[in-house]
């Protein structure tokens, strides 16, 4: 039969008590912290992510196809890209700029909208010029006249 024993005495408490505030002044240092490459992850980083994510390595939270597509598209995971971030129409006709699909592909896109550079198309405004009132609408190639007496200053009016 074997026989264990532990013999303490008061000098050994001291060290184990020094031991366990070290533990507890790193585990309080770290925590939270939100550099995880630094000092690793915390509880409440590891449960942040909702459900069908995972946690990325910069404590972001992704789905799978995202973090496959990201990391240049290894890994067995089809994903079919049938949603693109922002809209075509959303994004002035002639203007190019980037869309982000569900699957996490980009791609450069032009859009398709009617803007008009003096605010809401249709919109009127009228100017009162020396006396005389001029009206205007908004259109796609800025104010345009529709109605009132041009040249009403320069007639001496």
């Amino acid at each position: 039969m074997v026989e264990v024993r532990f013999r303490l005495v008061k000098r050994d408490f001291l060290w184990m008590g020094l031991i366990v505030v070290l533990l507890g002044v790193s585990f309080a240092y770290s925590y939270g912290t939100g550099d995880p490459v630094v000092f690793g992850h915390s509880f409440g980083e590891l449960s942040d992510c909702g459900d069908n994510e995972y946690l990325r390595g910069d404590g972001g939270c992704a789905n799978a196809s995202y973090i496959v597509a990201e990391g240049g598209g290894v890994g067995g995971v089809n994903c079919t890209a049938t949603t693109w971030v922002p809209a075509t129409s959303t994004v002035c006709s002639g203007v190019s700029f980037d869309q982000l699909s569900n699957c996490g592909d980009s791609r450069t896109v032009t859009g398709t909208a009617t803007c008009c550079p003096c605010g809401t198309c249709g919109s009127y405004r009228s100017v009162d010029e020396c006396g005389c009132t001029i009206n205007y609408q908004c259109t796609t190639n800025g104010w345009q006249y529709i109605s009132g007496t041009l040249g009403c200053c320069a007639g001496g009016n």
